[in-house]
């Protein structure tokens, strides 16, 4: 069997926090000997002990010192770490860098380019934050490029912009957007939009636009105002295609102005 050594350079042992479940993400390494080639195979498996009760998000794992390394152990493509959990009594090897720990103390150099997870190949990402505590920018934004932006239970505050890949959720909660007057709450353009009655068909006794946008659903609470009136009808939304599209319809045929919709979905 392939040795398991901690880094002698490495004294000052490093804690971790799970941001979420990490059972799937903790595991064994063990090693065999081909016995036609001699060859020395290695490979990680998941800990049969570990599951979502003893390994929860907020645990705190700490590093034993014995280290896996690409170039050194077979059958491993990143760095692995071995990390002890007072808690469960559990001890196994994970990727540090996985999105599902927050590293507490790391002096990884930058020039150091990452690989992908050990079992995947998704890229490393930045460490999570996980704290009981409040996340506070000083002029700056909280931005999820492509994830969500969640309070479980608290509120989501800004003087200034919030903006989401995702989605932006509050359990119990409040989103409150510019306390003062400089804030934005930004929609992307799937939930709101303009549309010219002018270029609807007339169908029966009325005027019928399509809006097609992937933001609605069949459940969806659609609101019409107009911002041009032009022989003004009374609208409503209707003919709804989930994913696809929906109507804005007119009871006036001659019907020409300019009306914004914006859609809200529920949870």
């Amino acid at each position: 069997m392939a040795s398991v050594f901690a880094d002698p350079r490495e004294r000052n042992k490093r804690h971790y926090i799970a941001a979420s479940n990490f059972n799937g993400v903790f595991y064994n390494y063990a090693t065999s000997m081909n016995p036609t080639t001699y060859v020395t195979m290695g490979g990680l498996t998941a800990l049969t002990a570990a599951n979502s009760s003893n390994c929860p998000r907020g645990r705190i794992l700490r590093e034993v010192g014995n280290r896996l390394y690409p170039d050194a152990h077979p059958g491993i493509s990143t760095m692995m770490v071995k990390v002890y959990d007072a808690n469960s009594g559990l001890s196994g090897f994970i990727d540090p860098n996985a999105p599902q720990f927050a590293v507490f103390n790391s002096d990884k150099p930058i020039e150091i380019v990452d690989g992908g997870d050990n079992n995947t190949t998704t890229p490393h990402k930045g460490s999570p934050v996980f704290t009981t505590g409040d996340i506070i920018t000083s002029g700056g934004d909280i931005t999820a490029q492509t994830g969500d932006i969640t309070a479980t239970a608290g509120d989501i505050i800004a003087g200034d912009d919030i903006s989401a890949g995702g989605d932006i959720t509050t359990t119990g909660g409040s989103i409150v957007i510019a306390q003062g007057s400089t804030g934005l709450f930004k929609l992307p353009t799937t939930l709101v939009g303009v549309g010219n009655m002018a270029a609807g068909s007339i169908v029966g006794g009325f005027r019928r636009l399509t809006i097609n946008t992937t933001g609605v659903r069949t459940t969806s609470k659609i609101f019409l105002t107009y911002s041009g009136i032009n022989n003004a009808g009374i609208l409503s939304a209707e003919s709804i295609v989930n994913g696809t599209s929906f109507q804005i319809v007119s009871d006036n045929t001659l019907d020409a102005g300019t009306v914004q919709w914006m859609i809200i979905n529920a949870a």
